[in-house]
């Protein structure tokens, strides 16, 4: 019996970068099938790749992706022949919405609802003087904003937040970033509940005080910026820094300019050898830019959560109000 190879993957269907699926069953032999994830690509039909990277034959690589959202359920059926290889496949997306609940199962949750809707229901304090969008380049009449590869007012915020509460714990600190790819979803107008902050902060990421140089920070902002106009979750959301970049210059030599502000606000340029304190989450800490400072001791868990941080903030803000205001700018558009 030959050994059948099931990859789950998070890395996207198609998105323009290095990594994504369709690069993965080309390059990799012997996968047979791939249950995406990521890019919130919605496949009615699998995908078949029977060629590799170089053009030449290979034994079939089945691609399948649900979609985003619990929208959808998906079932496929394989038939291998003698050699394992696929002969054929079924697949079919099971919309969710179209399903009748399960009485059974209802019974069972509705206690566990009621806590939950109790804990959504709490207002944090915080206002929204307008509705605060989370872009996506795939929504209705989007032009290609993104929170992945735009400066957002949500983003804004969240940044604001981090920055705020991690002075309190780390007051040299002046500037922090939040990845787009953890802003994930929307705020509507009017009192800001801890069900809109978990939304927001789905994650639980703890914030991290961290001494960068000048030239690490370089660093970062170019890695945020890198894959735009694509989206990208790495794309980079901050408090404490204007930025300006071009897109249409190749990855890693975009950034034109970053300036940071000192503890005073006042803006200057940022020097490769004086050293920033920034205030970030767990996830972004815990990545490749940071290890140098990891690893000399120069990260700090200050004790509590980015969500925690949010809603502790809006409690004290009050009316809340952010707007675009040209934080990080990409002056190829």
């Amino acid at each position: 019996m030959s050994i059948k190879i099931v990859a789950l993957s998070h890395l996207g269907y198609d998105n323009p970068v290095d990594k994504n699926d369709l690069l993965l069953a080309a390059h990799v032999e012997g996968i047979d099938i791939i249950v995406g994830g990521h890019s919130h690509t919605t496949l009615n039909e699998a995908t078949i790749v029977d060629k590799d990277e170089k053009g030449a034959q290979k034994d079939p690589t089945v691609i399948v992706q649900t979609g985003s959202s619990s929208a959808n359920v998906g079932t496929l059926d394989v038939k291998f022949d003698e050699n394992g290889v696929i002969v054929s496949h079924v697949n079919k997306l099971i919309a969710i919405g179209e399903q009748k609940a399960d009485p059974e199962a209802e019974a069972i949750l509705a206690p566990f609802k009621i806590g939950i809707s109790a804990v959504q229901n709490q207002e944090t304090g915080g206002i929204a003087v307008n509705a605060l969008v989370n872009p996506r380049t795939g929504d209705p009449g989007n032009k290609g904003e993104s929170v992945r590869n735009s400066e957002t007012a949500l983003g804004n915020l969240v940044a604001d937040s981090m920055l705020a509460q991690g002075k309190l714990v780390s007051p040299n600190a002046t500037i922090a970033l939040q990845n787009g790819g953890g802003v994930r979803g929307p705020v509507d107008q009017g009192p800001i509940t801890m069900g809109d902050v978990l939304t927001v902060l789905s994650f639980n990421n703890g914030l991290y005080s961290v001494d960068l140089t000048g030239a690490e920070l370089k660093q970062v902002i170019e890695g945020g910026v890198s894959a735009v106009p694509t989206e990208s979750g790495s794309f980079l959301h901050v408090a404490g820094l204007k930025i300006e970049f071009d897109s249409s210059k190749p990855a890693g030599k975009r950034v034109v300019s970053i300036q940071a502000a000192d503890k005073d606000g006042k803006f200057a340029p940022v020097d490769d050898a004086k050293t920033y304190t920034v205030i970030t989450n767990s996830y972004i800490a815990g990545g490749p830019d940071f290890a140098s400072a990891a690893a000399a001791g120069r990260a700090t868990d200050i004790g509590i959560s980015d969500w925690e941080s949010f809603a502790a903030y809006l409690k004290t803000a009050g009316e809340v109000d952010p707007k675009i205001e040209g934080r990080i700018v990409n002056i190829a558009k």
